[in-house]
């Protein structure tokens, strides 16, 4: 019999955990500004516009992926690797996040912050704004030795092609990420001065998804219901350097747990584990950690 492996999701709104925890409407397209800012807005076709609908979506996305892990025979999916070469191009470069709060919240995770890979993926007839700047739809940091996702800014509004879905473009890019991580040529060697570049690692290795800055309003709308509900203060949370994490699990709080699971902002990451079941490792998601600033929540 095999046993599913647990997946930790850390959102900063939401926070996704696939392994260990912390230690501590309808689409609108939305005009693209002169200078973007961070955030994971990752609108689909396929929203739920209120708490119930969410509910009964997550719950739904949450029986597919234990029947899919359940199922000893199950095999991937064909990937969309054909599609994504006919309608988008990845490109990948050395980074280490801008935000003091998200570095820090790394470390703390124990995630080595410096000189991890960015990679942008973009359609291949995608928009410009008027001035005749290029703004890539997906930008997202890798750290495939320690496991990680960090969802650092998804606007699917900006994605021309919307051929593949997040978790799809996920599953390829984060393959990229973990192949080419020790190839020399891609990651020449560097100056003795700067932090090194850490190994590649098995896609199969992925214990969190981290969502910062998240900026989708149904999300936030689902997030204000759980922490109401649950008296928790919306806007308190930072209270120190760290803030305060608030942990939903389908055991302690199945209803808010399966909401989630229904949001733009976290369904994409059960597909991911569903979709492709063996080569992620035969994941689920057991816990979901928020922090809320009063604006944009983080999920781990």
């Amino acid at each position: 019999m095999i046993l599913p492996q647990s997946l930790l999701l850390l959102f900063s709104l939401p926070l996704l955990v696939l392994s260990n925890p912390p230690p501590t409407g309808a689409a609108q397209t939305s005009p693209i500004p002169s200078n973007p800012p961070p955030g994971n807005l990752q609108v689909d076709d396929d929203v739920c516009p209120d708490y119930e609908t969410c509910s009964t979506k997550g719950h739904a996305y949450w029986k597919t992926l234990q029947a899919t892990l359940a199922n000893s025979d199950s095999r991937d999916r064909t990937d969309g690797l054909s599609l994504f070469n006919a309608y988008y191009k990845a490109s990948f470069d050395y980074t280490s996040p801008a935000d003091p709060d998200l570095h820090q919240d790394l470390l703390n995770h124990g995630i080595e912050a410096d000189q991890l890979d960015r990679w942008t993926t973009y359609d291949k007839k995608s928009s410009t704004s008027a001035m005749g700047h290029f703004f890539a739809p997906y930008e997202n940091i890798f750290d495939t030795y320690r496991g990680a996702i960090i969802a650092e800014a998804n606007y699917r509004d900006w994605d021309a092609a919307k051929k593949l879905p997040w978790s799809e473009l996920m599953y390829i890019t984060y393959q990229f990420a973990s192949r080419y991580a020790d190839n020399e040529n891609l990651h020449p060697l560097q100056d003795d001065d700067e932090p090194p570049h850490p190994p590649g690692g098995p896609i199969a290795n992925l214990k969190h998804v981290i969502q910062h800055i998240v900026v989708n309003a149904g999300t936030k709308t689902i997030l204000r219901n759980a922490y109401e509900s649950n008296k928790y203060p919306v806007g308190a949370d930072k209270v120190n350097d760290e803030g305060v994490w608030r942990q939903w699990t389908m055991k302690g709080s199945a209803g808010f747990f399966t909401a989630m699971l229904g949001t733009d902002n976290v369904k994409g990451v059960v597909w991911l584990l569903n979709d492709h079941a063996v080569e992620m490792g035969r994941k689920e998601v057991v816990e979901i950690w928020t922090r809320w600033d009063g604006e944009h929540p983080d999920i781990w």
